[in-house]
C-alpha cells in the first residue's frame, strides 16, 4: 500500500517518487521483451511544439502502445500499481492504455506539457500514471515535473509566449517551464517508478548519454469513466 506521505505528496504536488515496483532482474526480462517489440512495433512519436522540434538533427523519441495486450510479462507489470491508483483516485480503476517511451542515445527533448489529450478531444479527466524505469533514468535524463501544476489547465497561449519560444529555439535542451514554480526531477533505477497525475506539467531533457532510456507508462482511470476512445 502507499504511505500517507506518498498520497499527500501526489495530491499536493501532482507526483510521488521513487516507488519500487519490480526488481532489476525482472526489468532485465522486460528489456528482452522490449528489444523484440522494438524490432517490429516502434514508431516515432510527434508532439505539439511552437518551434517544430521534429525538425533538426536530434533522434526521434519512439513509442510502442498497449504492449500489455500482447505480452504477458508487460501485462503483469501493468497490473501491479492498481492498488496504488485506487488509493489515489478513491475507487476502482482500470488500465486505460500503456506506452513504452524509448529515448535512444541522441533522442530529443520532450517539451513541457500536460496530458489533456487535446488531439483526441478527451480534455481533462481523473487519472494516475505509473512511469516505470525499464533502463536507468539518471538525473540528466529523467522526467521533470512542475509541482502543483495539475490543479489547473495551462492555456496553450502560455506555451507560445515569446520568452518561452525563444528559450526553446536557443538550443535543444529543456528550458525552464512556461509558468513559474518549483521543478523537481525524478531519477529512477530500473524497476522504480514515479506516480503522477497526467495533468501535472512535465517534460524531459534530450538524451545526451551513450545509452538508451526506456520507460513504461501505465495509465489508470476510474473504472466507470467513459472515454470517447478506449485506447
Amino acid at each position: 500500500m502507499l504511505s500517507a506521505r506518498a498520497i499527500t505528496e501526489f495530491h499536493e504536488s501532482g507526483f510521488s517518487f521513487p516507488l519500487t515496483l519490480a526488481s532489476e532482474g525482472e526489468m532485465s526480462l522486460i528489456r528482452d521483451d522490449l528489444d523484440a517489440l522494438i524490432d517490429t512495433e516502434k514508431t516515432p512519436e510527434t508532439f505539439y511544439s511552437a518551434v517544430a522540434p521534429d525538425e533538426g538533427a536530434d533522434v526521434a523519441v519512439e513509442t510502442i502502445y498497449n504492449a500489455h495486450q500482447r505480452n504477458s510479462r508487460v501485462d503483469d507489470l501493468a497490473e501491479r500499481p492498481t492498488l496504488w491508483a485506487e488509493a489515489l483516485l478513491g475507487g476502482p480503476v482500470r488500465v486505460w492504455r500503456t506506452t513504452f517511451w524509448i529515448k535512444s542515445a541522441g533522442a530529443r527533448r520532450v517539451e513541457w506539457h500536460q496530458d489533456t489529450y487535446k488531439d483526441e478531444d478527451l480534455g481533462s479527466f481523473p487519472n494516475v500514471n505509473a512511469w516505470i524505469a525499464i533502463d536507468d533514468a539518471p538525473l540528466e535524463n529523467c522526467l521533470s515535473f512542475l509541482a502543483g501544476s495539475h490543479k489547473s489547465i495551462i492555456p496553450l497561449e502560455q506555451f507560445r509566449a515569446p520568452a518561452y519560444v525563444e528559450a526553446l529555439r536557443s538550443n535543444g535542451d529543456l528550458p525552464n517551464p512556461p509558468v513559474a514554480g518549483v521543478v523537481s526531477q525524478a531519477p529512477l533505477r530500473p524497476g522504480q517508478c514515479v506516480l503522477f497525475d497526467g495533468r501535472v506539467l512535465h517534460g524531459s531533457a534530450p538524451n545526451r548519454t551513450a545509452g538508451r532510456r526506456a520507460g513504461l507508462v501505465i495509465r489508470f482511470v476510474p473504472r466507470d469513466l467513459e472515454l470517447r476512445h478506449k485506447y
